[in-house]
């Protein structure tokens, strides 16, 4: 049953972010909620069906991928390449990448572990062409946040408290209090983020630390299926092929948006989980609650799994306190300003594909945006008392939690929903490696067992 949930939910995303690129409209919203109750049907204790006998999994996973790649080869959503002409590389590279994926079908495929690599590769010199010849200087408010505190950090200034550009012509995307004489005042990531880009900025660009992340997560997504035992070729990897070409995830690199950083860390956490790496489970709770605001969120579909405990949750956090305390130190006041205050003083988008943005174009109601909190706060309860002790459970789970917090907030956007397809590609594929019967580490031997 999980197998299907999973497939189920991870297509009506897709299909939500293939029609509207997660912007506002009703159709995806009703896809984007249809896929969240998937979600958590697929997360509740039910005995799995074996994956031999869901035959349609190749062909639906195909079908997918197929669509995909012809949107993505002749015409990329992107802010900056021309819609007016067709541009050859993102079509070599579907092309590329397609035949690789028809190679799925082929069963004594002579090099069943070097495809994959290969879609990586390509994968990654197309996202190279686009940012170094497509768009190569961003007119996004995220870009010019991550190049100014990366140049801020490095000649030793502090980058909460220093002052950015506002790339638009308006205000409307930033509270009122965080802008003065036409310059945003402070920086709204968290320090790790910040650190992460660093590498990227020193090359010439922090999208490229971003680039390196999101291949690096699909990676990730084939490794846990093979290391959870599904041979090399399984069609479950069509999942992760599905979720890098999505033409949408261009624009994710494209924009500078940081979720590839959150999505390596929960993933790596998955594979950590699935190998038994107790001290990389806790590196990549660290990272999952450290890189984003909302990543704490993440930690009770960790948890429901019953191979996290409350003790790999308080190292985590150590760590990630160690990590903010120089910054806080630094100056709290900015700190502070910063890292919470400048979110909640974010406006209401009502570009959202969101349920609030809804209810304000339709009524010019506008409720509160903790409602959104109060939603994952609902998957979470029912996670911690109805979730499955499965590693598939996890993927669903964190799905479900973010899918929830942000269709019921006053800001979602392509790179929150991007995160969320993530997690349920990585549930198709950790769904298919325990329907084929391969066993985790016990975690009661191996975690210290989950103390509800």
């Amino acid at each position: 049953m999980r197998t299907k949930s999973a497939l189920l939910a991870f297509g009506l995303l897709t299909a939500a972010i293939l029609r509207s690129g997660a912007a506002f409209d009703l159709p995806s919203l009703v896809l984007v909620l249809a896929a969240l109750l998937a979600a958590l049907t697929g997360c509740t204790r039910r005995q799995p069906e074996t994956v031999e006998s869901f035959t349609l999994l190749p062909w639906l996973l195909g079908s997918l991928v197929a669509v995909e790649l012809v949107w993505l080869g002749l015409r990329p959503e992107s802010a900056f390449l021309p819609r007016d002409r067709l541009s050859l590389p993102p079509f070599l590279a579907a092309l590329l990448i397609g035949l690789l994926a028809l190679s799925y079908t082929w069963k004594d495929c002579p090099w069943p572990r070097g495809r994959f690599a290969a879609v990586l590769v390509v994968y990654f010199a197309l996202g190279a062409w686009l940012l170094t010849e497509a768009a190569p200087e961003p007119a996004i408010d995220v870009w010019h946040f991550q190049q100014r505190a990366s140049a801020c950090l490095l000649r030793g200034d502090n980058p909460y408290t220093a002052e950015y550009p506002n790339p638009y012509s308006h205000t409307r995307f930033f509270g009122e209090e965080m802008v003065k004489d036409g310059k945003i005042q402070t920086f709204p990531y968290p320090p790790l983020s910040l650190l992460l880009v660093l590498p990227g900025y020193l090359a010439g660009d922090v999208r490229w630390s971003l680039l390196l992340a999101m291949v690096g997560t699909a990676g990730v997504l084939v490794a846990v299926g093979r290391q959870l035992g599904l041979p090399a070729g399984h069609p479950a990897e069509l999942a992760a092929i599905a979720f890098l070409c999505n033409p949408w995830g261009v624009a994710v690199v494209e924009l500078a948006w940081t979720e590839p950083l959150l999505a390596l860390a929960a993933s790596l956490g998955v594979w950590a989980l699935a190998s038994g790496q107790r001290r990389v489970v806790v590196l990549a709770l660290t990272g999952v609650i450290s890189l984003k605001q909302y990543g704490f969120l993440l930690l009770p579909a960790f948890m429901a799994s019953r191979r996290v405990g409350w003790k790999d949750v308080a190292r985590a956090a150590t760590l990630a306190g160690l990590i903010a305390l120089p910054f806080l130190v630094w100056d709290p006041r900015g700190f502070w300003h910063g890292i919470v205050e400048f979110h909640f003083y974010t406006p209401l988008r009502e570009d959202s594909l969101s349920v609030l943005a809804a209810v304000a174009v339709a009524t010019g109601q506008q409720f509160p945006g903790w409602l959104g909190l109060g939603a994952a706060a609902a998957v979470a309860g029912w996670l911690w008392r109805r979730g499955a002790p499965a590693l598939a459970g996890v993927a669903l789970g964190s799905a479900a939690t973010i899918l929830a917090f942000f269709v019921f907030n006053r800001a979602a956007h392509l790179n929150y929903y991007w995160l969320a397809l993530m997690f349920l590609a990585l549930a198709v594929i950790t769904a298919a490696a325990e329907d084929h019967g391969r066993t985790v580490p016990d975690p009661q031997g191996d975690f210290g067992g989950h103390h509800r």
